[in-house]
């Protein structure tokens, strides 16, 4: 089992993966275990580890990632901003993945396939990720150093059905079942 989340997080696995996921927290730097088929590419459903708080309005959302194992080419890791917990809820997120570097992906509608908005192939760990939140309206960014941000050419998208109160939060999975990353 995973151990007890942090106070003023959520933790816990979407999805219906083999293998429990699970956080630590030790000062501000996190540290991630995910397993499941993986986020938005695995079909209609997701499955992956996260770790959210609640926000309503407009928001960013950033984060630094140091390293991230290669159990998979479609491994992710990153910042998504989410409907709900079930597997097949609307997001937006940006992730870094082992085979395709980084990649900005949504689902607009639960239950319908997710998309992959943009990719850049030349990111790797480590990598800073940013996700914003204006209305219904969402935005990527990378950076170098986490002080100057370039938005993600093609990855701006509006998700109607991403109002009021989301998800916002760190995801991980190894898209290999039975695998954490």
């Amino acid at each position: 089992p995973a151990t007890a989340c942090p106070t003023g997080w959520n933790c816990g696995d979407v999805g219906d993966s083999i293998t429990v996921g699970n956080q630590s927290l030790s000062g501000t730097t996190w540290t991630f275990q995910g397993a499941g088929r993986g986020i938005g590419n695995a079909g209609l459903t997701d499955q992956f580890h996260y770790v959210w708080t609640t926000t309503t309005g407009s928001t960013t959302l950033s984060t630094h990632l140091t390293a991230q194992s290669d159990t998979n080419a479609g491994a992710t890791a990153g910042v998504m901003m989410r409907a709900d917990t079930s597997a097949n809820a609307p997001y937006y997120g940006a992730f870094l993945t082992p085979g395709n570097g980084i990649e900005v992906m949504s689902r607009t509608t639960k239950g319908v396939p997710a998309e992959t908005q943009a990719t850049i192939s030349s990111g790797a760990a480590p990598a800073y990720l940013r996700i914003t939140r204006s209305g219904t309206t969402f935005s990527a960014y990378t950076s170098t150093n986490g002080t100057k941000w370039t938005p993600v050419i093609g990855a701006t998208q509006a998700i109607p059905l991403l109002k009021g109160t989301i998800l916002d939060g760190e995801a991980v999975s190894s898209a290999a079942p039975s695998d954490p990353v």
